[in-house]
């Protein structure tokens, strides 16, 4: 780390290699016994712990089999490190892969925008030629009808225009039953319209809904994760506490064996049985009441660290439980919005359909101009009317439709933003389960290490009572 350190600085200021130009501030003295400081801490941080590991190992039979297991775990750890890593390179490109669609999407959504303009324009124009047309439809029926004064050969001669003026306004009759039909099949387009609006909305409300589920959720996994970190906190608590209780152990023993030097002193010295009753029963009284104490201690927070898991692991499931529900409602808001697409669709056909029986009408009005057949002035104004507003009863449709299709694009891109969050929310708890497992893997270890003093301590006892049995045997 030193090292490192100084080729870095070294790199990033090459002015304090130059001591000659340029020397050292109080600043400089201050970081470098810093990391001076901080170093010494690490290296008796490595020796503490080193000299732990011996302390520990000292009396333990198979340590082969310990390395050979310590390393097998390390291994384990790196592989699934490696899951790990892959799993969120997979999560990333999928993400990658929705926004390219969701991208695609909106530009086919313009394409379709620009596209129905185009056509809407082209309505637009069609429409104002065939007013041009009417108006000068009208220009020549009012010409007409200033000529009364005609002669017989005129009046022959215009008889057959009568005739087909009449079969016109026959035609008009007709072309007015048309326009009411189509009317009323707008009426039905706006009533359905508003129907897919009402449905909209309700789906609006149900996504808003949702967001406020996976909001809770998010805020419960914050919670729950704070909470492992506070347990781990505990648990290396634990660890330290469990080190200074192998440390007192070690002391015990060294004390032990002082007192046995001295019981072996006061046996070649024939000293009197009662002081060596004395001193083992001092002995034993100090090395149970610490076992015992320990025990107890080790015992009460086991068992509490244990029960929080117990809560955490009750509290992942019920997590689980409301994330598959979550998961079932969203599928369902799927398939209304898919059906609310093809309904759209199918307003899309009943629209193409009213712009071609329009078109149709053109065509006829247009075969009539050609003829040159003189109507009625009222009948020309009636059918520009009507003209007019099926029309202007064309855009409200096609205005109304390209909203409901924006809103259909907002309500996928929302169910889209909703399944990412769900995708993260099920990948937190994974993590936070395997936490959990992890914790108790590592209680169950401390458990057995625990087990493993306490029948060391047994050991102990026995020895000295088979001690003391001896030195009283021989007294």
């Amino acid at each position: 780390n030193m090292s490192t350190t100084s080729s870095g600085t070294a790199h990033a200021s090459p002015d304090k290699r130059s001591p000659c130009t340029r020397g050292k501030t109080m600043r400089d003295f201050e970081e470098e016994l810093s990391e001076l400081k901080r170093e010494n801490f690490d290296l008796k941080m490595r020796i503490y712990i080193m000299e732990e590991q011996q302390d520990l190992f000292q009396g333990v039979e198979n340590i082969d089999e310990i390395y050979h297991i310590n390393t097998s775990l390390k291994k384990e750890v790196e592989e699934l490190r490696k899951q790990v890593s892959d799993k969120d390179d997979l999560i990333l490109k999928a993400g990658d892969a929705m926004n390219l669609l969701v991208n695609k999407h909106k530009e086919e959504v313009s394409l379709i925008r620009v596209q129905a303009q185009q056509e809407v324009d082209s309505y637009k124009e069609r429409l104002d030629i065939l007013q041009q047309e009417l108006l000068d439809f009208r220009d020549k029926s009012l010409m007409y009808s200033q000529h009364s004064k005609l002669d017989e050969s005129s009046v022959m001669f215009t008889l057959p225009f009568t005739l087909s003026s009449e079969n016109k306004s026959l035609e008009i009759s007709n072309y007015e039953k048309i326009f009411l039909g189509l009317t009323s099949q707008v009426n039905e387009l706006e009533c359905e319209l508003k129907e897919k609006n009402k449905q909209l909305e309700d789906a609006f409300k149900t996504i808003e809904k949702l967001n406020r589920e996976v909001i809770s959720l998010k805020e419960m996994e914050n919670n729950l994760r704070s909470e492992i970190v506070s347990k781990g906190g505990t648990i290396n608590l634990l660890e330290n506490e469990m080190a200074e209780k192998d440390m007192d152990i070690q002391a015990l023993q060294n004390r032990i064996t002082a007192y046995e030097t001295k019981v072996n002193e006061h046996a070649e010295k024939d000293q009197t049985a009662q002081e060596e009753q004395l001193l083992t029963d001092e002995l034993q009284k100090l090395q149970l009441e610490k076992e015992q104490s320990n025990y107890q201690k080790l015992k009460s927070k086991y068992d509490s660290t244990r029960q929080q898991n117990d809560e955490l692991s009750n509290q992942i499931v019920e997590l689980h439980k409301k994330l598959n529900e979550l998961q079932v409602e969203l599928q369902n808001r799927g398939a209304i919005n898919m059906d609310l697409h093809q309904q759209l669709e199918i307003l899309k056909t009943r629209n193409t359909d009213l712009q071609e029986e329009a078109r149709m009408l053109k065509v006829v009005s247009d075969g009539e101009m050609e003829c040159g057949q003189p109507a009625s002035t009222s009948a020309g104004g009636g059918t520009s009317r009507k003209l007019a507003q099926v029309t202007t009863q064309l855009q409200q449709v096609l205005q109304k439709l390209h909203h409901k299709e924006l809103e259909l694009v907002e309500t996928k891109n929302e169910h889209l933003k909703n399944l990412v969050q769900l995708q993260k929310v099920i990948k937190q708890n994974k993590s936070l389960t395997k936490d959990i497992e992890n914790m108790k893997v590592s209680m169950e270890q401390r458990e057995h290490h625990a087990n493993v003093e306490l029948g060391r301590g047994e050991k102990l006892n026995n020895h000295w009572n088979a001690l003391v049995n001896s030195l009283l045997f021989r007294n």
